[in-house]
């Protein structure tokens, strides 16, 4: 083999190694417990309780929970919106499947969206405007009845 072609090979290996390092796997972030929230029936029973991680900059919003491969039942994420409109997510680069709880300003559930399918690009919208939104694990609204109307409240640590 000419010294060309080795010299072609060594710089196509070099080239691999550095498009792996750009381009490569994005490293799961950590749960971060940022608060602890609570489902309330519409009635005033306490349904569940969980830890949340906030995302309030647009950011953090838009990363959400992806390259996160697993979650605890006991743990969600919360998106805090600054205006109450019509909002849709997308499961991209998320590996989890989610339910997807969207909240009106007065923190009601006006819709829950169950099972949403991991890495998918399909809209997954909310029937009614929302200002915020939990993400909990796939059927976490089923294990603990959430409905539409419950209430959810939540307490920065």
């Amino acid at each position: 083999m000419s010294i060309l072609h080795r010299l072609y090979f060594l710089g196509l290996a070099v080239l691999g190694v550095l498009q792996s390092a750009v381009y490569g796997q994005v490293p799961a972030p950590a749960f971060r417990k940022d608060a602890e929230l609570v489902f309330m029936s519409a009635k005033g029973a306490s349904l569940a309780r969980i830890d949340i991680e906030i995302a309030e900059r647009a950011t953090d919003r838009m990363r959400g929970l992806m390259f996160r491969e697993q979650m605890e039942e006991g743990q969600g994420m919360l998106f805090l919106f600054p205006t109450e409109e019509p909002l849709s997510f997308w499961m991209k680069d998320t590996p989890l499947p989610l339910d997807i709880i969207f909240l009106s300003a007065d923190r009601t559930i006006v819709t829950i969206r169950k099972n949403t399918v991991p890495f998918s690009e399909a809209s997954v919208p909310s029937d009614h405007p929302a200002k915020f939104v939990v993400e909990v694990s796939a059927g976490f609204a089923d294990r603990h009845r959430l409905a539409p109307g419950d209430r959810v409240f939540w307490q920065r640590l």
